[in-house]
């Protein structure tokens, strides 16, 4: 008897397991149900509802969604650009304008350019104030002369992105040229308080640092080395 129900016990286990999968998955289902039913009223409310965009999109949405959460997550690169131009598409054929703000990466270069422009809304309005390799400027600059586009401003130019093999020595002269542009220079933090802030964060980082502290700001974890570890300079 005690032998049975020992046996049973880990079966009693996987089923109570299995269970709370399966409850975790309706949740999930549910929720991206509401935020899909909650942004198809709010367009729809706006007056900028495309229904056919909109719906061709959702299922490659739902798909790359499911592969965000654990134990998944280490597949990023498969799914990162994928996702972007769903994103992309799906919000550029229904919006009235597009900001982008996302990191530059080899991912992410080139988000909007030939292969997109053609499916955004007509006479969208493109910000950038990312980085200037989100965009296709040549692309650009022909969607504006072809008025896909509405217009494009800009505080970033790919001619910047010094990482990138093949970018331009200087902005797209066909963007120069190209009608209802904005371009300034990239010095949106340049006031005296955003100043300060930035000097005070770097000391702030600089001071946990030497007092044997994480630095509050740091985009890795780097690992201490012993003496004989440490790189020679």
């Amino acid at each position: 008897m005690t032998e049975a129900m020992a046996s049973a016990a880990p079966a009693g286990d996987y089923g109570a397991i299995l269970a709370r999968e399966a409850a975790a998955r309706r949740r999930r289902a549910l929720l991206w149900t509401a935020v899909i039913a909650a942004c198809a009223l709010s367009l729809a409310m706006t007056g900028f509802f495309d229904a056919r965009r909109f719906f061709e999109g959702t299922p490659a949405l739902a798909q790359l969604a499911s592969e965000m959460v654990p134990p998944h997550f280490e597949r990023w690169q498969a799914w990162i650009r994928p996702l972007a131009d769903t994103l992309a598409m799906s919000i550029a054929g229904t919006a009235l304008a597009v900001v982008l703000s996302l990191p530059l990466a080899v991912a992410s270069r080139h988000l909007i350019g030939p292969s997109t422009l053609p499916r955004c809304k007509p006479g969208m309005f493109l910000i950038n104030v990312g980085r200037g390799s989100l965009v296709d400027e040549a692309a650009v600059a022909q969607a504006l002369q072809n008025e896909t586009l509405g217009g494009y401003a800009a505080d970033v130019f790919e001619f910047e992105d010094r990482a990138f093999v093949g970018r331009p020595a200087r902005v797209t002269a066909a963007l120069l040229r190209a009608p209802n542009t904005l371009f300034t220079p990239h010095l949106g933090s340049a006031v005296r308080e955003v100043r300060r802030a930035i000097e005070h964060r770097a000391a702030d980082n600089v001071l946990a640092a030497l007092s044997g502290e994480p630095p509050p700001d740091a985009i890795n974890v780097p690992r201490r080395t012993t003496p004989a570890q440490a790189p020679v300079f």
